[in-house]
Formats: C-alpha cells, sequence, structure tokens
C-alpha cells in the first residue's frame, strides 16, 4: 500500500540519484548512457512515511553488461578492388558481431548508396548515370548497441560507354537509314 508514504528515495551503489514524492513512486535508470560502465551496481530504495518511519529494500544487484565489442571482419568482397565496372553491380561484403549484425551502410565517394541488413550484405549500384572515372566503394557495418566498424579500401573504376549512337542516312528519297553504336 502507498497509504502514507511521504517520499521513496532511490540509490545505486548508496548515492541517491532520485527523490519521489509522487506514487507510484518509478525511477527509470538508462544504461546505454555513455557514463555508466559495465559491472554490477548495488540498487536501494528506502521509503519514508509523514512520521519519519522508513523502510529499506536493498537487496537487489543489477549488472551491466554492455556490448562494446565492434563488429569484424567488415569486407567488401565483391568488386574486387582495381576492377573496372559498368553498368548495375552487385557490391557484395561481409561482417561479423559477437551480438550480431543489424544494418551494412554502403557508399561511393562519400555519397550513401544503399543499405542491407541481412547477410550476404549486398546492395545493386546503377553506375550508368555516374561520370566514369575512380570511385572509393566504403561499407560501415553496426551491431544492435550502434558499435561501427568501416571498410574503406576499394577502389574500383566506372566505365561506361558514353559514345551516342550514330545515324547516316542510306536513302533520303525512301526513308532509310542505319543506326550504329548501342541504341538502347
Amino acid at each position: 500500500l502507498h497509504s502514507g508514504i511521504t517520499k521513496v528515495e532511490f540509490y545505486i551503489n548508496e548515492e541517491r540519484i532520485k527523490i519521489d514524492t509522487t506514487y507510484p513512486y518509478n525511477y527509470s535508470w538508462d544504461t546505454s548512457e555513455p557514463s555508466v560502465t559495465n559491472g554490477t551496481y548495488d540498487l536501494k530504495i528506502i521509503a519514508y512515511d509523514a512520521a519519519g518511519n522508513t523502510t529499506v529494500d536493498d537487496d537487489t544487484s543489477l549488472i551491466v553488461d554492455k556490448d562494446t565489442t565492434p563488429p569484424d571482419n567488415v569486407n567488401i568482397t565483391e568488386p574486387d578492388s582495381g576492377d573496372t565496372v559498368s553498368g548495375t553491380v552487385t557490391i557484395e561484403a561481409t561482417a561479423y558481431d559477437n551480438k550480431g549484425v543489424t544494418n551494412v551502410i554502403f557508399y561511393a565517394n562519400g555519397e550513401e548508396i544503399g543499405q542491407d541488413n541481412s547477410y550476404p550484405y549486398s546492395i545493386e549500384w546503377d553506375t550508368k548515370p555516374l561520370d566514369n572515372g575512380l570511385y572509393n566503394l566504403k561499407i560501415v557495418a553496426y551491431d544492435a548497441e550502434g558499435n561501427s566498424t568501416p571498410d574503406d579500401d576499394t577502389q574500383v573504376t566506372v566505365s561506361n560507354d558514353k559514345t551516342p549512337p550514330t545515324v547516316e542516312f542510306i536513302n533520303p528519297t525512301e526513308g532509310g537509314a542505319t543506326v550504329t553504336g548501342d541504341v538502347n
């Protein structure tokens, strides 16, 4: 019963962190904050009534075990660094984590080009509208705690045929024409 309770004090490792004077007397502790490190924490509450009587509950401990290990074995596996690519290219990657990779973000020259959240990680990259030249590919793998690991050592050359088709009349009086080159 909460009748007659005037306040409840909340403690973590003997440090008072909150006084609550309103029922249902609670405190929400965000253990994901950077200041909260891994370890065992002793929790205690003290309830006070109007007459000054107290009741203490100090037999609860909590273990904080945050995942601080970033993903590893993060690699772009296709295409290989140094490859020349054109058209739509599949970029494939691997990434592992002790508690699971939640997302892999793909970049070309610093611009995000896609994401994948399930293994095997891959996206389709349409290079046709891009200028021909060198492109630095990068991925960043994330786990559920937000730990991340990049891989940015893959450089490819985009080389799409940018030559427009040629058209030549073969018999202007009959309306015939010859088209050469890629007309798609």
